[in-house]
């Protein structure tokens, strides 16, 4: 594919560009990709993108891809990295203070509302594999979007998952959690039939209840590195740290 072909807006003028689905590619002045994205909306993803603070200083275009509904993200960008091998798909993520959000609602207001979300399989069933992982990381992102909050971290080990993300006061955290439950459960049991079917005769996945807190108590800083050491399945414990006890969850 060649990335001088297709449709780009400079930084800063994000209202250039698509709230559709599809791929975006970070290009810089003489057309290399330095990363690949997907979104369920790509104006949207570039209102805060988390990789502002390694692009500060530098020039570079947002050049996009808009798919149809039964195009596989997920496969898509998978496919693009590993044929552009972009350098900020492969880099860290420079640490940054997560600021407060303007309340669409209101003119002039702002807040800064994050909460902590965890959900337990149905019977602390050891399900998750790290691919699942992954995957599971693309739905709840698409998902956040879709109801205008900010995923600021996720990660898991096999048997729970934890979400750290931002929202705004007007939206009802019951409602999303369940939406969140129900979608997860339903892509993860349809793309690893095999792997869930193990473990579960009925159509489940998720426990019932979960924990959620606001992150009044404890610095957001604090809660991402124990998210980001959270023990992953079939990963290196190396590159992730020791994980905190979960048995209170």
């Amino acid at each position: 594919m060649d990335v001088q072909v297709l449709p780009k807006a400079v930084v800063g003028d994000t209202l250039s560009l698509p709230t559709s689905r599809g791929i975006y590619f970070v290009i810089d002045d003489s057309y290399k990709v330095l990363y690949v994205g997907k979104s369920e909306n790509i104006r949207r993803r570039w209102y805060d993108h988390h990789r502002m603070p390694d692009l500060e200083g530098r020039g570079f275009h947002v050049a996009y891809m808009v798919v149809g509904a039964d195009v596989d993200l997920l496969a898509l960008e998978r496919s693009l990295i590993k044929a552009y091998k972009p350098d900020l798909n492969e880099r860290a993520i420079t640490e940054r203070l997560e600021k407060p959000v303007e309340d669409p609602t209101l003119e002039g207001s702002f807040v800064d509302l994050k909460a902590h979300l965890v959900l337990t399989t149905k019977y602390r069933r050891k399900v998750f594999t790290a691919e699942m992982l992954q995957r599971l990381t693309g739905v709840v992102g698409d998902l956040c979007e879709k109801w205008d909050c900010k995923l600021i971290e996720v990660n898991g080990e096999a048997d729970h998952i934890h979400l750290l993300f931002q929202y705004y006061p007007q939206m009802a955290l019951p409602k999303f959690i369940n939406n969140l439950k129900s979608v997860s459960s339903r892509r993860l049991r349809a793309e690893f039939a095999e792997r869930v079917n193990k473990f579960y005769w009925k159509s489940v996945l998720w426990n019932e209840s979960y924990f959620i807190a606001s992150c009044g108590g404890v610095t957001v800083s604090a809660l991402r590195r124990y998210i980001e050491q959270q023990d992953s399945p079939d990963l290196d414990p190396m590159s992730y740290g020791q994980a905190a006890p979960t048995e209170a969850l």
